[in-house]
C-alpha cells in the first residue's frame, strides 16, 4: 500500500477487509503471514518485516518487495541514531535483508553511510544520509 497517496497513513478500507475474515480465512497460512506484516510494518518493526519476508509463503515476498526501499531506510536511519560512534557492517546488512555484501555496501555508500578503512565497521556519527540514486530495490 505504500507509495498510493490514498492509503498512506493508513487505511479504512483494510481495515473494513480485515474484520470481515471469517474464522477459517483467518486460519491460513497466508493471511496470518499477511497480517503479521502488517503489523510490522505499521510499528516500524524493521527486523520482523525482513525476516517475514524471508519466510513468506507463495510469492507475497515479491509483493512486499514495494515496501522494502522504505523500511530499509527508515531502519537504517534508526540503527545509525542508536549504535553511535560504530556499528558492525555485516550486523547491518542482516537487519536490512542485504545478503550480498558488495551490493550492500553500494546501496549503504549511496544513501551516506561512511564504512571504516577496514571495511568492518559503520561509522555511525560521520554518516549523513540522503535518498538512495541506487534503484534496485531487490539487492
Amino acid at each position: 500500500l505504500t507509495g498510493n497517496k490514498e492509503y498512506e497513513g493508513g487505511s479504512s478500507d483494510l481495515f473494513k477487509i480485515m474484520l470481515g475474515l471469517t474464522s477459517e480465512q483467518k486460519q491460513d497460512p497466508s493471511i496470518v503471514h499477511a497480517l503479521k506484516v502488517r503489523i510490522a510494518f505499521a510499528e516500524f518493526d524493521y527486523h520482523a518485516f525482513f525476516y517475514l519476508k524471508d519466510s513468506c509463503p507463495n510469492l507475497g515476498g515479491h509483493l512486499m518487495e514495494y515496501m522494502v526501499p522504505q523500511v530499509r531506510f527508515f531502519a537504517l536511519q534508526r540503527i545509525l541514531r542508536s549504535y553511535r560512534p560504530t556499528i558492525p557492517l555485516s550486523f547491518v546488512l542482516g537487519e536490512l535483508g542485504l545478503k550480498i555484501k558488495k551490493d550492500g555496501e553500494v546501496w549503504l555508500q549511496s544513501v551516506g553511510v561512511i564504512i571504516s578503512s577496514d571495511g568492518e565497521l559503520i561509522l555511525c556519527k560521520e554518516s549523513s544520509l540522503q535518498e538512495s540514486q541506487v534503484q534496485n530495490s531487490l539487492i
